[in-house]
């Protein structure tokens, strides 16, 4: 089979712009943005519109992990494109026909910060364990 040139493109960038929210903890939202490949690869990597909610849930993930690891395991990541969640149907057909930029909102309720009270460390669980640990 013969193919013109041109006859086979792939899907076109879509560009989006990006808001985060933040959660009042600098450090937390500083851990955020650089976590956020939404953010890094918004403009040295362009993706398609599939590419893009792809990347969309990737990040939801990827901000919940940096939201436990400041001790917000009760958190809530909510990701929208274009005012739609990513599980929208519709979605979608909508990026394939939109014309410009699409707004990606990221919406972060960290929730309460949960704290060990007390590590107790039983030698005969983990073995013998050194002065400086203890």
């Amino acid at each position: 089979m013969l193919l013109r040139a041109g006859a086979a493109l792939g899907a076109d960038p879509q560009p989006y712009s990006l808001a985060i929210s933040p959660t009042g903890e600098a450090a937390l939202d500083g851990a955020l943005r650089d976590s956020s490949n939404l953010r890094s690869l918004r403009e040295i990597a362009p993706v398609g519109p599939f590419a893009l909610v792809a990347r969309a849930r990737d990040d939801a993930g990827r901000l919940m992990m940096v939201l436990n690891s400041y001790g917000h395991y009760a958190a809530q990541v909510d990701v929208r494109i274009a005012g739609r969640g990513l599980d929208d149907p519709a979605l979608p057909a909508l990026l394939e026909e939109a014309r410009g930029p699409v707004a990606v909102a990221v919406g972060i309720v960290p929730g309460p910060v949960f704290k060990l009270r007390r590590v107790v460390l039983e030698e005969a669980v983990v073995g013998a364990v050194p002065g400086e640990a203890l």
